[in-house]
């Protein structure tokens, strides 16, 4: 009878060996003990090399308070990006440097419509921004167009002051 056929079929199967356990176990053990360990040396890498950020970002903050220490330019607006997570970056015909306008300060040109008025390839701006390279990005405190106040020095100070000072302080 074909029951009798497959119980007899089955029993005669080879016998597969029973799988090890012990293995796996310790092979899972050594993974989890691998990632742990990446996990730490990365927490005292960042414990040993994150308060010198922050000590530099002290130094600009200090720095950034005196007005002797920033400069005055003007140029024709050369480029202008948008897609920066903090406000935007622009470039000024014969300057090599990027200058960066922070969260704060955008919005305050952004509501002074500078947006609406600027002309890549036309606009003449004079810009202030500070001596000091923050951390790759030259901060921009103050931008005239056409004899128009878009940011004042104050205001932009004051946001770039705030803007290091939360880095510092979280």
């Amino acid at each position: 009878d074909m029951w009798q056929f497959e119980a007899l079929n089955w029993c005669n199967e080879e016998k597969q060996p029973a799988p090890n356990y012990h293995k796996q176990n310790v092979k899972t053990a050594l993974i989890i003990a691998v990632i742990v360990s990446i996990i730490v040396v990365g927490g005292i890498l960042v414990g040993i090399f994150a308060p010198d950020f922050k000590e530099e970002a002290r130094q600009v903050y200090n720095y950034c308070q005196s007005d002797e220490n920033y400069i005055t330019v003007t140029g024709t607006l050369d480029q202008l990006d948008y897609r920066t997570y903090n406000g935007f970056i622009f470039t000024l015909t014969g300057e090599d440097k990027e200058f960066e306008v922070y969260s704060q300060s955008s919005n305050v040109l952004r509501n002074n419509n500078f947006h609406r008025d600027v002309t890549i390839g036309k606009s003449q701006l004079t810009v202030t921004f500070s001596k000091y390279d923050f951390f790759g990005d030259i901060p921009v405190v103050a931008i005239y167009m056409d004899g128009k106040c878009y940011l004042d020095f104050e205001t932009g100070k004051a946001n770039l002051l705030e803007y290091i000072d939360k880095y510092i302080n979280g």
